[in-house]
């Protein structure tokens, strides 16, 4: 297992009276070599904390944690892995070929060998025009991208990314997501976070969803692939009532607009059997849209059952210290 994390505990201080404010309250998960892993959840939910303490940046209050198999402080493992942060900083007076040059020095590229992996990942993530240009002068998409080639210098195992495609237009996050289903491919590992569901959906072979600082749902590359087609939805016209209220003893739901019908059926055997039966009555179908259950809804029903359990738990007594 390249990634385990276990009860992992994390409060902070903060506010006049410097109180402790728990954000992770137990975070668990495992990821296997060779997945794209998804880390979900809304702006504050402790994706960043997440991988901060994976990273040995910030430390636990409780729980344990292990990179290849090694504890999160041995330094050895990190040569292994390749980090972008939610707000990168760069030395702004660089041009993005000086920079990529100064971090592959630094993770142990020479000479020729260093020149040619530089032009190659300045291509990849399109800027290769911007070569000689100051950070200074380059826009949030630019670093964002240029912090991706960072990255890949080393050809790492493994890729933590945090909110890779926050802030950037729809060229750049396809790049980004390209840039992710290229290193899963390549058998490599990446953990990443991310609010932008749809860009995750794409990408990713197993999810997780954080909130209240704990992993409450994740999800595998089987059930990911089940969200694809959950029923079908298909508009008919010109046919008798007897045969409506028939066909929708089989239907999910029925919706009866002007001059039309539409049923919401299970894909498959009940698609073709609306079908068959419309046409030998002589009716018309008019549209067929398979109804598509994405990971966002599965994210916003997810967190609804939380909300849902965390209002309908009693409340503690108040005893006499309590608020009057």
């Amino acid at each position: 297992m390249v990634v385990r994390l276990d009860n992992i505990r994390k409060a902070f201080a903060s506010g006049f009276l410097m109180k402790r404010k728990a954000v992770l309250r137990g975070v668990s998960l495992g990821i296997h070599a060779g997945d794209a892993y998804a880390l979900l959840g809304a702006n504050g939910a402790g994706k960043s904390t997440t991988l901060r303490i994976l990273l040995g940046l910030t430390r636990a209050d409780a729980g344990e944690g292990r990179l290849f198999g090694r504890p999160l402080d041995d330094r050895v493992v990190h040569a292994r892995l390749g980090y972008l942060p939610e707000n990168p900083s760069f030395h702004e007076q660089l041009t993005a070929r000086e920079f990529l040059s100064y971090c592959g020095k630094l993770v142990g590229l020479r000479s020729a060998a260093l020149s040619r992996r530089v032009d190659e990942l300045l291509e990849r993530v399109r800027l290769e025009d911007a070569r000689n240009i100051r950070l200074r002068k380059m826009s949030k998409g630019m670093l964002q991208r240029l912090g991706l080639a960072q990255v890949l210098l080393a050809d790492p195992e493994l890729l933590v990314l945090d909110e890779p495609m926050s802030g950037l237009d729809p060229p750049g996050r396809k790049l980004v997501r390209d840039l992710i289903v290229e290193q899963r491919d390549a058998g490599k590992t990446v953990l990443f976070s991310t609010h932008i569901l749809s860009d995750a959906e794409v990408v990713c072979t197993r999810a997780g969803i954080l909130r209240g600082g704990l992993v409450v749902r994740e999800l595998s590359l089987e059930e990911l692939g089940r969200l694809q087609s959950e029923s079908v939805e298909v508009e008919v016209s010109g046919l008798p009532d007897a045969l409506v209220r028939q066909l929708q003893t089989r239907a999910r739901s029925v919706i009866h607009a002007a001059g039309s019908v539409l049923f919401t059926v299970a894909p498959g055997r009940e698609v073709r059997d609306l079908l068959q039966s419309t046409l030998a009555a002589g009716g018309n179908v008019e549209s067929i849209v398979p109804r598509r259950v994405s990971l966002e809804e599965v994210y916003l029903d997810t967190t609804r059952r939380e909300v849902e359990a965390h209002d309908t738990r009693p409340l503690a007594p108040v005893g006499s210290g309590g608020a009057r």
